[in-house]
């Protein structure tokens, strides 16, 4: 019974295990399914992974690469022009080593430029100093504390110092007496501008010669003063030349002075004579007694001058009627322009025109300008002179319809030295515009000058009124 009653028991577990089995079966086998399926899919991944990775390894080289194989291109190019052109075919090249190789020639020729410049340098530096050594002017250059750091052979003559003055200060014990004065002002710790010393006078080659000592400090880039070049300028042969130039003109003025007295004193008998026969003759009597009073006066001035080894221009102010001046000064002139065939026009204030002026140097500045005007202008042209007053100015303008003067020589008009002619006249020296300028400067005035060729020129001179003039 008990067996009759689990049989149906076991029956039903059996059919229980074999639905079991049957499901894991089953199971198993989408597993495996779905195993070879994740397995395929992570093939085609790597599989695309890989192919990206070298895509983007063989962009990243040619990026990388191609600067570099240009550089070796250029720098091929500019060491070996004649070996350029592509690589044969199937012959291996390898831009790395052929860049190194090409920046190794690279260094090998800027070293042998370097040793070329060095080579250079320190040729122009012995040539240099050959140079300073042998100059005449003496040459030292000091620290900011005056300590000599170099010299030339000039230089260690004038300061009494052996080759070894490098280690000695400026004012060493063996410097002589004369320089030692003559350097004190270099002491002074606030001499930071070019100055020039007092001249000193050493016996040097036998004989006494004269010096003007200069300290020029040379500066940092920032501005701060890093030490000084004392120069030494040898002026022995220009005070000699000023000591001759002083006692010639001494000995000439004075010579000069006799027949000058001589002359003043036959216009005056001859004046006494002739005075009263007519008007032209009394005319020319008084511009003869005038010439000689101007003669003998810059005779005297020449006397005053020679005495100064430096003259400087000195006038004689006077207050005195410009116009009236000009007029007594320019009638000589006015004959001349006559006889030459030149028309002469002339222009004066009625009223007096009162000035602070040299009653001897100005008239020459008007006479010479108007001079050279008759001296260019045709028969048949015309000078001109025109006084004007202005508010605190007298202005004299000359103006001819002569020859004229080109653009390019109005700028050095007024030189020293200068002559516009081709062939200068004897006797010419090319100063009488340039001491002309002088004067009207001395005056505190102005000269100016406007040409062109053929068609005439024009001077205008200013100086200033009284009231003015003193300011």
């Amino acid at each position: 019974e008990r067996i009759a009653l689990l049989s149906p028991l076991y029956k039903q577990v059996g059919d229980l295990i074999a639905l079991n089995e049957d499901a894991m079966f089953r199971h198993e086998r989408r597993t495996r399914s779905t195993a070879r399926l994740m397995v395929g899919a992570a093939s085609v991944c790597l599989a695309v992974a890989m192919a990206a990775l070298v895509v983007f390894a063989l962009v990243a080289a040619d990026r990388i690469s191609g600067p570099i194989l240009s550089v070796a291109g250029d720098l091929h190019s500019a060491l070996k022009p004649a070996e350029t052109g592509e690589p044969e075919a199937g012959q291996p090249v390898d831009e790395i080593l052929r860049l190194r190789k090409e920046l190794d020639d690279l260094l090998d020729r800027l070293s042998s430029y370097e040793d070329e410049q060095a080579r250079k340098f320190t040729r122009l530096q012995a040539r240099l100093a050959f140079v300073i050594e042998e100059v005449a002017e003496g040459l030292a250059l000091l620290d900011t504390d005056l300590n000599i750091l170099g010299m030339n052979r000039t230089g260690r003559e004038l300061l009494n110092a052996g080759r070894e003055g490098g280690a000695l200060n400026l004012f060493h014990d063996g410097l002589p007496e004369s320089a030692r004065a003559a350097l004190l002002p270099a002491m002074n710790p606030g001499a930071q501008a070019e100055a020039s010393l007092p001249e000193m006078t050493l016996r040097r080659d036998g004989e006494d010669k004269t010096y003007s000592p200069r300290l020029l400090p040379f500066k940092s880039p920032e501005g701060d003063t890093e030490g000084y070049l004392l120069i030494f300028w040898d002026v022995t042969e220009q005070k000699q030349f000023e000591e001759s130039r002083r006692k010639f003109v001494s000995m000439f003025s004075h010579q000069l002075k006799t027949p000058v007295t001589s002359l003043t004193m036959s216009v005056n008998l001859i004046n006494e004579s002739f005075k009263g026969r007519d008007e032209e003759t009394d005319d020319l009597l008084r511009m003869l007694k005038a010439d000689c009073a101007t003669l003998s006066g810059l005779v005297t001035e020449l006397i005053e001058a020679a005495r100064d080894a430096a003259p400087t221009l000195m006038l004689r102010r006077l207050r005195i009627d410009l116009a009236g001046l000009l007029d007594a000064a320019l009638k000589p002139l006015a004959a001349q322009a006559r006889d030459k065939g030149i028309e002469w026009k002339q222009s004066m204030p009625a009223a007096p025109v009162f000035a602070d002026a040299d009653p001897v140097k100005f008239p020459w500045v008007v006479t010479n300008i108007v001079g050279n005007a008759l001296r260019y202008t045709r028969p048949g042209g015309s000078v001109s002179l025109a006084l004007e007053k202005t508010r605190d100015r007298a202005v004299i303008t000359i103006t001819d319809t002569g020859a004229g003067i080109a653009r390019e020589d109005l700028k050095r008009l007024f030189l020293p030295f200068t002559s516009l002619d081709k062939i200068r006249e004897p006797g010419s020296l090319g100063l009488g515009l340039t001491i002309a300028k002088e004067i009207v400067d001395a005056h505190r005035g102005e000269i100016r000058v406007d040409s062109e060729i053929r068609k005439g020129t024009e001077f205008i001179i200013e100086i200033p009124l009284p009231g003015e003039a003193g300011q």
